[in-house]
């Protein structure tokens, strides 16, 4: 901007030079000094003045757009996020809470909540040591305190495999745990997975189509667990099949393969009394999940109630 009112400023003084400077003599003399003695010089001038005032005027405006430019206090930024900060823990040195023996913390953390504790074990990196060790036995016995003293309806140990702190977890939170949407309760324990019905139906098929799709024999799904699903056909009606994690039905199709052909008769014999344990267990499992089911709706209808009331 400042290099334009240069150049505007050089050709207006070049505009000047190639007028006489008769006409332009009040600009050495003041204004009194100057008395036109004929009337066309006076209208002469008088048009020589209002074109000067006007080129006068188109340079002190630059100016004046100059010296704001540069004199104007830079604009501040307004900020997003009003909400005041809160202070995070710089120094060097550990929270002093930190310090105490860590066996004062295990002694607390046997009478929180399984919710509690998965809040927690996020705080700092020392509070999940104490609580995501899935190989210590003071860990375990924490989660397994928790969960028989405040899941009642969770009376069964947590399956193979699993930890009590996976366990828990499954059961205590919300949400679809493939596709992240919020408010899915249902847990799927033949899968070990809580996901809402269209995940459901990504990671699972249905017993009629594993032979004519996979290719696989009916024989080998003999010691999977599986989920009664019920579906609806136009001219079937409503009719309940049995729906089968696509993983496990590929992982048991290699063992089957790895097995001899002369054994295969009795491991098929193995993995049908294992399979029948199995569903023996989900049941189970899904009869506690209907209890905490009405266990919910009954504290939900007694707070009603009280605030009624």
């Amino acid at each position: 901007m400042g290099i334009f009112v240069y150049q505007t400023r050089l050709i207006v003084i070049v505009y000047l030079s190639l007028f006489k400077k008769d006409k332009f003599h009040f600009l050495e003399s003041s204004s009194t000094d100057v008395i036109p003695k004929k009337k066309s010089v006076q209208r002469t001038t008088r048009s020589s003045t209002s074109s000067q005032t006007t080129i006068m005027e188109y340079i002190s405006t630059y100016e004046l757009i100059e010296t704001n430019e540069t004199n104007d206090p830079p604009k501040k930024k307004r900020k997003k996020n009003s909400r005041p900060r809160i202070k995070k823990w710089k120094s060097s040195k550990p929270h002093p809470i930190l310090s105490f023996p860590p066996e004062l913390f295990i002694n607390i953390f046997y009478f929180c909540e399984p919710q509690t504790l998965l809040s927690l074990s996020k705080v700092c990196r020392q509070f999940a040591m104490y609580l995501n060790s899935s190989d210590s036995f003071i860990t375990n016995k924490i989660w397994k305190d928790s969960r028989q003293g405040f899941l009642s309806y969770l009376k069964m140990d947590p399956p193979e495999g699993m930890t009590e702190k996976e366990y828990c977890k499954l059961s205590v939170e919300r949400g679809c745990i493939i596709c992240g949407q919020p408010r899915v309760r249902k847990v799927y324990w033949a899968f070990r997975v809580r996901c809402c019905v269209d995940c459901l139906d990504k990671i699972t098929i249905s017993d009629y189509r594993i032979d004519g799709e996979m290719g696989i024999p009916s024989r080998v799904l003999l010691g999977l667990p599986y989920y009664p699903q019920q579906k609806w056909a136009r001219r079937r009606g409503s009719f309940i099949v049995k729906a089968y994690s696509i993983k496990q039905v590929r992982d048991a199709y290699k063992e089957y393969k790895k097995v001899p052909a002369k054994e295969r008769d009795n491991w098929c014999r193995n993995m049908k009394i294992q399979g029948i344990e199995i569903m023996k267990e989900i049941s189970q499992r899904m009869k506690d999940d209907s209890n905490k089911r009405n266990e919910t709706e009954t504290h939900q209808t007694h707070q009603t109630h009280v605030f009624i009331e």
